[in-house]
């Protein structure tokens, strides 16, 4: 092998283990000590108000959260064959329901931002693809407006 070929391929092996570890994960409500057990028991509420919202059956709708952001992951949703517009409407009136339901509990204070997955996932569970994501940002009357970046 050339020594061009070998800087290339090391250049290559160390540029993807650095973007390997520059991915993180949004952290769980476990990772989240300070009002963790308030949040998490609040958080049936927010799901109550996404489901009122889009009329989704119950596993349809996933809701978790760290002190600054909520995360809703639509599955396999009524809007996941529709189009990008479609799903830009629901996830704003998504966000209109859980800010109505967040500006008066002392739990939901600390969020600033909410986040929006719409997901395919196999029955099993062994595949999921994600469809199309919006991010909203709380202004300072409590609603949250959505972020394009």
């Amino acid at each position: 092998m050339s020594k061009l070929t070998t800087a290339i391929v090391l250049s290559l092996f160390l540029g993807g283990a650095v973007a390997a570890n520059a991915q993180t994960a949004t952290p769980t409500i476990e990772q989240v000590p300070q009002d963790a057990g308030r949040l998490l028991a609040a958080l049936p509420e927010i799901k109550n108000a996404v489901l009122a919202a889009t009329q989704y059956e119950s596993g349809s709708v996933e809701v978790s959260a760290t002190s600054l952001v909520i995360v809703v992951t639509l599955v396999n949703s009524g809007q996941v064959l529709g189009s990008n517009a479609d799903r830009e409407s629901e996830a704003r009136s998504i966000a209109s329901a859980i800010a109505g339901v967040s500006a008066m509990r002392q739990v939901f204070k600390g969020i600033s931002a909410l986040h929006i997955d719409y997901m395919m996932r196999e029955p099993d569970g062994s595949h999921s693809r994600m469809i199309d994501k919006f991010d909203f940002r709380k202004d300072p009357a409590g609603s949250f407006q959505h972020h394009i970046s």
